[in-house]
């Protein structure tokens, strides 16, 4: 917040930008009561410089070969089922609440200090899922220890096409 508003309340003269993803744009004005900037307002988007779409991973032991049967279980189950986070206000936890609120669920998310720790809860089934980037569940994925039911993301990954996205709520093979 500090570094963002620096930059917002410096000379607009083009030789300062904020170069910043969720974080500065939007964590910080849903966190804080009185945050040192509107991010909105203050800032105006010069260029989209990557994506990192995030995704659905769940621990073994969960019937979720797509996003159907992940919902049709979670529902079913989740008064005992728990999500996690590398922190409270954290992208993936901001993520996973908003598939939670968008699939009508209720489940307990549990924050951790990282994404270290929350990810090998996640592989030892002490927490449920949870929704890391593709890059940070890549290895575990590929492995075979954790499923990946859906895409977060408007896009399928190129990384893994055969996994559908949740945008589009497609749930088959990924046609050639």
């Amino acid at each position: 917040m500090t570094g963002g508003a620096r930059v917002a309340h410096a000379e607009p003269d083009g030789y300062q930008f904020l170069f910043g993803g969720e974080s500065p744009n939007t964590q910080v004005q849903l966190l804080h009561k009185t945050p040192l900037y509107d991010g909105a307002r203050d800032f105006a988007p010069v260029a989209l410089v990557a994506e990192q779409p995030l995704i659905l991973t769940v621990r073994k032991g969960i019937p979720a070969g797509n996003l159907a049967e992940f919902i049709a279980y979670a529902r079913a189950n989740q008064a005992k089922m728990q999500y996690g986070s590398p922190g409270t206000g954290s992208g993936s936890h901001l993520t996973c609440a908003l598939l939670d609120a968008d699939v009508k669920i209720s489940v307990t998310h549990v924050p951790y200090r990282g994404l270290g720790p929350a990810m090998q809860d996640l592989l030892a089934g002490r927490i449920d899922y949870m929704c890391p980037s593709i890059t940070t569940a890549m290895a575990q994925i590929e492995a075979h220890q954790i499923a990946a039911p859906a895409v977060l993301g408007r896009m399928r990954s190129p990384v893994f096409p055969d996994i559908p996205t949740h945008g589009s709520r497609d749930q088959g093979p990924r046609r050639q």
